[in-house]
């Protein structure tokens, strides 16, 4: 089975201030939804992973990310749409095992929806979720919204990661995935 896995905040909803701790402030980009739509008529399971530590640090109360997390699956689609959403709720300092960029929770999923990694997609903002999609062997596609330079934004750790594709929004996702 094949599968996009998709980061959250800055890729496909606005992430103005870091964290999202109110519905209200829950806003999709413009082409979202349908993007998400229409990858799933192309029959492509639909994944969320998200780093979420303001639950960690305190500035987001668990029922508050619920709160946030049922809006943005109602502007989404749903579960017509997403077919499920893990995220970490620690900081980066608890070195746990379900915070991107390690595997844990994309290795949840490909055994509980036994999903195809060659043939599967992660798409995110952030190296990390470019260096987590390379480890796990998936293609790569990273939605560049930032200011930095041109290679400012492609190192984790001291070594350079590079994205299978660069693109500026995430309907150009459209134009690369395969039918």
């Amino acid at each position: 089975m094949k599968a996009i896995f998709f980061d959250r905040d800055g890729t496909l909803n606005i992430d103005s201030h870091g964290y999202i701790n109110d519905p209200k402030e829950m806003h999709l980009f413009l082409s979202s939804a349908e993007v998400l739509k229409y990858l799933k008529l192309l029959e492509y399971k639909i994944f969320i992973i998200s780093n979420q530590s303001g639950i960690g640090r305190g500035k987001i109360a668990p029922d508050s990310y619920r709160r946030v997390n049922d809006k943005f699956l109602m502007l989404a689609g749903g579960y017509n749409t997403i077919d499920d959403i893990l995220y970490c709720p620690h900081t980066p300092e608890q070195n746990c095992n379900c915070r991107k960029p390690e595997l844990l929770l994309l290795d949840i999923i490909r055994e509980q929806y036994r999903i195809d990694f060659k043939a599967s997609y992660f798409v995110g903002d952030k190296i990390t979720d470019i260096y987590c999609g390379k480890q796990a062997g998936l293609k790569t596609i990273m939605i560049d919204n930032s200011d930095s330079g041109p290679d400012d934004k492609f190192f984790y750790e001291g070594k350079v990661v590079k994205p299978g594709i660069c693109i500026q929004s995430v309907e150009e996702i459209l134009n690369i995935i395969e039918k």
